[in-house]
């Protein structure tokens, strides 16, 4: 019989710098090979074991995919040792590239098992946002084939009963349309189908406006933190925390005692994975508790993002502010007043931890009192 294994192409690199990992099956001094649509670089393959290393921030996705191949080739090899029957290298060939009809299969059934696959690689955010788009899938349509989904027809009805019956704002719809792009685009890549019917389908993504607190609205809310109820003093505490540093919600959340060292905050954002160091001011550190000091102690006790975000309207109305104000605009807050305050744009970009100082662009609106301020400088000339 046969002998069935894994290895790297190395003759061939893509554009990304990785080759192709093959399956290759020999019988009787002849060979027959195919790409896997699994790529990897030469660092990250382990040879002898046949499998995908940690190096590769896929490997968990990858090595299933690999695994399942493998189960696939020895079940072929030992149907046909039981039968008494001689593999050769076409008659594996045919039973192994023989493919299901993908075109026609239920998609549902696909995307449920990708979820489960990229449970260990996605953020959970990102997983959560693919267990939505499926559901939105499903309550539009019971049934729904890859061939049926790859169609710009298809996106156009899924947009329209988005818009129209869950009322889903503009950017949730293209969060949606992404996500499903993605999957088209993977399921490309495996030669599951072969063409992505749905990558010239736009939908605008439309600039969210981003409501942030004004320097003396800062100040009511100090003002009024010593006589709060303990529900909205601690909500107040959280949101003033991440006005003074620009931290997101989640990294909030996460952030224990030992991530503060020197007056500074170190840790690795939860949303891109990248180190960020924020060095705290008198106001930030007036709101850590230094009693409760053990290193792995949470610095704040942070509500549910919804709890806090309903907690964050009372809190409000008593400091007499009348905005629409979400807890993510504390993040808004703190890097427009940075940058009315003249901290320069790249500093601001540093604290937020943008990879592009385009982002933080998006942040730099004038207040009032600022652009009087600086046109005022014509008095001096």
């Amino acid at each position: 019989m046969g002998k069935f294994r894994f290895l790297l192409r190395t003759n061939y690199m893509s554009k990304a710098g990785n080759f192709a990992v093959i399956a290759k099956y020999t019988s009787n001094n002849k060979v027959f090979q195919v790409n896997t649509g699994i790529e990897t670089f030469p660092q990250a393959w382990n040879k002898k074991k046949q499998i995908i290393l940690p190096a590769d921030a896929d490997h968990y996705n990858k090595n299933l995919l690999l695994k399942n191949l493998k189960i696939k080739a020895d079940k072929i090899i030992l149907e046909n040792e039981v039968a008494g029957n001689y593999l050769d290298t076409e008659t594996f060939k045919k039973s192994f590239v023989n493919k299901p009809d993908f075109h026609n299969n239920d998609f549902y059934e696909y995307l449920e098992n990708e979820i489960l696959l990229k449970k260990k690689i996605l953020k959970n955010n990102t997983i959560r946002q693919y267990k939505a788009t499926l559901s939105k899938l499903k309550q539009f349509q019971t049934r729904l084939s890859f061939n049926e989904l790859n169609s710009c027809s298809f996106f156009q009805k899924f947009e329209s009963h988005m818009t129209t019956k869950l009322a889903n704002k503009q950017n949730t719809i293209c969060k949606n349309l992404k996500i499903l792009k993605t999957i088209i685009n993977e399921a490309v890549r495996k030669n599951i189908i072969s063409k992505n019917n749905v990558n010239d389908y736009k939908v605008k993504y439309k600039n969210p406006e981003r409501n942030f607190l004004t320097i003396d609205e800062i100040h009511k809310i100090e003002k009024i933190l010593p006589y709060l109820p303990d529900r909205l003093k601690n909500t107040a505490r959280c949101f003033l925390f991440c006005c003074y540093t620009g931290l997101r919600y989640g990294d909030l959340k996460n952030l224990k005692f030992k991530n503060i060292c020197h007056k500074h905050i170190e840790i690795i954002q939860e949303k891109t994975s990248e180190p960020i160091k924020i060095p705290l001011h008198k106001k930030a550190l007036a709101l850590i508790n230094q009693n409760k000091s053990k290193p792995s102690d949470m610095v704040f006790n942070v509500y549910s993002n919804q709890k806090i975000n309903d907690y964050l309207k009372p809190l409000l109305y008593q400091a007499g502010i009348y905005k629409n104000i979400t807890f993510h605009c504390s993040r808004h807050t703190f890097a427009t007043i940075s940058l009315n305050i003249n901290i320069p744009l790249n500093v601001v970009s540093k604290f937020l931890g943008h990879c592009d100082m385009k982002t933080t662009l998006i942040y730099a609106k004038l207040l009032e009192d600022t652009k009087a301020n600086e046109m005022n400088k014509w008095d001096d000339i």
